[in-house]
């Protein structure tokens, strides 16, 4: 295992078309989305161009577009991390996130019949059970 976490040859070899760039920046976007690379985690370029089978450019070419958008933070003389959420971020990203499961909550009621009614009923109340056990996980 390399110091970026990931496991030797867990990364596929970038084969799709298109500019080079693009492709590791997908690559580790999606590296990032899924939390194979957690947030906070230093990324080293030479090591997630071994990963990807590429050269360093296009690793830092996608780097530097991640940090344009928020993904990854980029400290002088330190290298790049995986930005960590801070705490308002978290807080609007879960505000966000309410507002949006209820609205597909709603949706899903207007548009069930009795037997999805049941499963909705259902799955309130293992939130709700979820909610009261303190358990985050369910």
């Amino acid at each position: 295992m390399l110091s970026t976490g990931l496991p030797q040859g867990a990364v596929p070899k970038l084969e799709r078309p298109g500019p080079l760039r693009d492709r590791v920046y997908e690559a580790l976007l999606e590296l990032i989305t899924t939390r194979a690379l957690q947030p906070g985690q230093h990324l080293v370029e030479s090591e997630l161009a071994g990963h990807l089978g590429v050269s360093r450019q296009p690793v830092r070419e996608a780097l530097q577009r991640l940090n344009t958008e928020g993904w990854v933070d980029l400290r002088p003389a330190q290298g790049a991390f995986v930005h960590e959420p801070t705490d308002e971020e978290a807080d609007q990203l879960l505000t966000v996130r309410t507002l949006l499961e209820a609205e597909a909550a709603r949706l899903a009621a207007v548009n069930a019949g009795s037997a999805g009614v049941a499963v909705l009923e259902e799955l309130c109340a293992q939130g709700e059970s979820a909610v009261a056990a303190d358990d985050v996980d369910a």
